[in-house]
């Protein structure tokens, strides 16, 4: 049998190689220091980034417990917890990592400043760490140069990040490059801890403020829940031997109930389309987002399903949480169950939404512009549909190669080239941007049938009647007889 020799890491080569442990980005690895501020009890935290003459210096401030000297030398190791032990139910660490590999991700030198019934620091700088991890252990006059946390009252701990050389993809970044990052960072945080800066109702959960630079951070709900369309399906629980996992379906309103503004931002940045499907919280904090964990393609039909799902801290190593806790796994007896919810009722109810404001081109009774038809292979196609009313009067007043021309050559042609592609795209991308006819378009329209079109011997009444099952008065029926109103009382 061999002999065991100690083989430690080289310090420096290794603290460089966790700086690229995850995929950290600001918000996120704000998110982790946030994540222990609130494991340390705090009320609030406060994230003060400075722009620095272009040299950045971001500071992380709470009024959580605090530690002492010894805890906090245990607290610079990196990981220093292991993982596959049991920790408290609203332990939102787990790998003992978090705050070296998240600051390290952002900065070169790491500052810690914490307080208890007396004041400690400690500083990793990546330039300065020896073979043999000398950690710098700061003296009380150097705490009381870089930090005030000293002239608080009661406990806490702040973070200082310095030469923070990864904040930015180009080095060429400008103050105003900074604090769109530093904003985009807020808004994320918003929604990563909302359910901390606003607490679930009728629960007995603590409210806790998070500021950056002075301004109060607003939960973002990603659901929409309060809103009174908003639909809330019943709550699913899976029971396990390590704890419960919650499921929450909702299906947040459809785009006609909401403002420009809000409608924009609860679509975020890449659309409706990439924040479907599943969130995932741990101990109520936002893990992912967005994902569908190949359950369901992401679809335009489902762009209003959002699934909360909670589960423990207790079944971190089944759900493979990443490092960074900007990732994690399903495991694969869950998956059965998920899809289940989903096809049980949320498909059905997200289609419903959607369906049920169009008209189908088949209603009884309408006389639609469109024709559909579906082919025996099961090919779908649109036409204009030339016995439409208005078409087929037009028609009408063309001679025999006129008629011929429009209806088998024009219509043909723009029947057959229609671009679904693109339309599709518009309007699952920017469905509010999507121009559709006006009130006052359907209004001229009505005045030139009414007036100028040949149907004026007509009385009101039977005008009404002929043309009121006809698109597109039928959809605006209320307009409709409104202006055939106008247009009697201009006779």
């Amino acid at each position: 049998m061999g002999k065991f020799i100690p083989n430690p890491p080289d310090s420096r080569p290794f603290i460089e190689a966790s700086r690229s442990f995850g995929n950290y980005e600001l918000q996120s690895a704000l998110a982790d220091l946030i994540d222990n501020s609130i494991t340390a009890k705090c009320k609030k935290v406060e994230i003060h980034c400075d722009w620095n003459e272009g040299d950045p210096i971001i500071r992380i401030k709470d009024d959580g417990n605090g530690m002492s000297q010894s805890e906090l030398n245990q607290a610079m190791k990196h990981a220093s917890s292991d993982p596959t032990k049991s920790r408290d139910l609203d332990d939102l660490g787990r790998f003992g990592l978090g705050m070296k590999t998240a600051s390290f991700s952002q900065a070169r030198r790491l500052t810690v400043v914490t307080k208890t019934s007396e004041i400690a620091g400690a500083r990793w700088d990546i330039d300065k760490v020896s073979d043999d991890w000398l950690m710098e252990v700061l003296d009380d006059e150097e705490l009381k140069i870089i930090s005030k946390l000293h002239e608080t009252d009661g406990s806490g701990t702040e973070i200082i990040w310095e030469k923070t050389d990864r904040l930015a993809e180009d080095e060429r970044m400008d103050e105003d490059s900074f604090n769109e990052i530093v904003s985009a960072a807020g808004k994320e945080l918003s929604k990563i801890f909302h359910r901390f800066l606003q607490p679930d109702s009728g629960k007995q959960y603590s409210k806790i403020d998070i500021e950056v630079n002075g301004n109060f951070l607003e939960a973002f709900d990603p659901f929409y829940s309060k809103h009174p369309a908003t639909q809330g399906i019943q709550e699913e629980e899976i029971t396990l031997n390590d704890g419960i996992i919650k499921i929450k379906p909702y299906i947040i309103p459809h785009y006609s109930h909401l403002s420009t503004v809000k409608y924009e931002e609860l679509g975020g940045l890449e659309g409706f389309i990439k924040n479907q499907g599943f969130y995932v919280y741990r101990n109520r904090r936002l893990i992912i987002y967005g994902t569908w964990f190949k359950i369901l393609k992401h679809a335009p039909l489902t762009n209003l399903v959002r699934i909360r799902v909670d589960i423990p801290n207790s079944i971190d190593s089944e759900w493979k949480i990443s490092v960074d806790k900007s990732d994690l796994q399903i495991p694969s007896y869950l998956k059965k169950r998920l899809r289940e919810v989903v096809e049980k009722n949320v498909n059905k109810k997200s289609r419903k939404v959607y369906k049920g404001r169009s008209k189908p081109l088949d209603q009884t009774g309408i006389e639609q512009i469109w024709n559909k038809s579906v082919s025996v292979d099961g090919k779908i196609s649109y036409s204009i549909n030339t016995n439409h009313t208005f078409i087929k009067w037009f028609i009408e007043k063309l001679d025999e190669k006129q008629s011929e021309f429009f209806t088998k050559v024009l219509l043909d042609l723009v029947s057959k080239n229609i671009p679904a592609p693109t339309i599709f795209y518009d309007v699952a991308q920017s469905p509010k941007n999507f121009a559709v006819m006006t009130e006052e378009e359907i209004r001229e329209i009505v005045r030139y049938w009414r007036i100028e079109s040949g149907f004026s011997e007509m009385t009101d009444e039977e005008f009404e009647s002929a043309f009121a099952d006809i698109e597109p008065f039928a959809s605006n029926i209320d307009i409709f007889k409104d202006e055939i109103r106008n247009c009697r009382n201009e006779q």
